[in-house]
């Protein structure tokens, strides 16, 4: 009596990943996989490391970087000249 009961509930963290990808007629064009950053076993970070770990997921610069490169890619095929590239807004979150 006069004792607060505790109760030790386990917490996972579900790995993921994000994936980019193109695809065309012939088959898999172009592929990125975003591995993020392993969990952190502290509760509590400083200001100093949340600000490090900003910005970790796919952003902007993920994808512009990613297209271009799948457009140096494409451009190594002659049969990929002139090709459309269709996007759809798929969310990356």
């Amino acid at each position: 009596k006069g004792k607060t009961p505790l109760a030790v509930v386990p917490a996972t963290r579900a790995k993921s990943a994000t994936i980019l990808g193109t695809i065309a007629i012939h088959g898999v064009v172009k592929i990125t996989v975003g591995k993020p950053n392993p969990p952190s076993s502290k509760k509590r970070r400083l200001a100093e490391d949340r600000e490090k770990k900003m910005g970790t997921g796919t952003n902007t610069n993920h994808y512009v970087a990613f297209l271009l490169s799948l457009m140096n890619e494409l451009d190594k095929f002659k049969s990929m000249k002139g090709v459309y590239l269709v996007m759809d807004n798929a969310p990356i979150h």
